[in-house]
């Protein structure tokens, strides 16, 4: 029998407690799209919706990357920056068993999600939260063409630039931490929740369907408990049930004037360093060189410097620069 088959799948509905009084779980969200420029390089139940008061002035975001394949012997993550006019979109995926479903993630993802957000008629919380996780369903049947046995984690911020909103979906233990900067003392927050097979709430949700955490790992084999691919762990439509599934965790947070930069990256970074000492690096970056791809640049470099670090690594940097009117 197939090691795979093995690994069955088991679905936990995590209930994603806030990280913060200002961050609200959604598993349906809304959005609009026109213009776009971009750079991609390959390398929920419903919730009640808060209302927010416009904010003031305009939100503009600067971006920038930094991947290196470090000690592995393959590369197997991709990213993407893209913004147009309303909406910024952002993405970390780390492949495992290969790089196909991370670089078609890379290649495809944000299209989808742009592309439905410009067919919605109202923009709002629900709305834009619903697009994400139909997204994640869609990419879900166009991997299946691919008929790979790979999989990938996936970390990705959407930017409301006209509502000062952002939203955060994830699947896998790649991670978003927002850096709050006050008095020139930075704050991280963990926007996303590491769907890992060792937590207690993933473990019960594979239990629960038949399955079992071996070694710290689903079956032995994967770590990661919630991905996209890993299609010998799904059934043939997808559900709620497999053991690795790909419903998304998504969060919004309401962005304020100090909130000033995004941190999207892969376990490779997370694996060798806290959220606290990757947001002052990031932070003291910026500080110096007003640059979020040398913030990039540096995070990344900072971790291939752990004699541990075995793994590809890849993050992409979001800086929110606040201006009034």
């Amino acid at each position: 029998m197939n090691y795979r088959m093995i690994m069955g799948f088991v679905f936990c509905w995590m209930v994603a407690i806030p990280l913060q009084a200002n961050v609200s779980l959604l598993h349906s969200v809304q959005n609009a799209a026109t213009t776009r420029l971009s750079t991609t390089q390959s390398a929920a139940t419903q919730v009640s919706a808060t209302e927010c008061t416009q904010p003031a002035g305009t939100l503009q975001l600067a971006a920038g990357f930094a991947s290196e394949q470090g000690r592995r012997r393959t590369m197997e993550d991709a990213h993407t920056i893209e913004q147009n006019q309303r909406f910024g979109f952002f993405a970390v995926y780390d492949g495992h068993g290969g790089d196909a479903v991370a670089n078609k993630a890379g290649e495809r993802f944000c299209k989808i999600v742009m592309n439905k957000l410009s067919q919605l008629r109202t923009v709002d919380q629900q709305s834009i939260g619903k697009v994400l996780r139909q997204a994640f369903q869609y990419m879900e049947q166009e991997l299946r063409i691919l008929r790979t046995k790979a999989g990938s984690t996936a970390v990705c911020a959407l930017v409301d630039k006209d509502a000062h909103m952002l939203y955060i979906a994830n699947l896998g233990d790649s991670r978003a931490v927002l850096g709050t900067v006050q008095n020139g003392k930075v704050t991280p927050t963990q926007l996303s929740t590491d769907h890992k097979a060792t937590s207690p709430q993933e473990a019960d949700r594979i239990e629960a369907a038949g399955g079992f955490v071996f070694h710290k790992r689903v079956y032995g084999t994967l770590a990661v408990s919630r991905a996209l691919g890993d299609f010998e762990l799904k059934g043939d439509a997808g559900s709620k049930l497999d053991i690795a599934m790909s419903e998304p965790e998504i969060r919004l947070k309401q962005l304020g004037p100090n909130d000033g930069f995004l941190i999207l990256a892969c376990d490779g970074v997370w694996d060798v360093m806290t959220n606290e000492k990757a947001a002052t690096i990031v932070n003291n970056t910026l500080t110096r060189t007003y640059d979020p791809k040398q913030a990039a640049q540096t995070l990344v470099q900072d971790a291939l410097k752990d004699p541990n670090q075995g793994d590809n690594v890849t993050t992409v940097i979001i800086e929110f620069k606040h201006k009034t009117s």
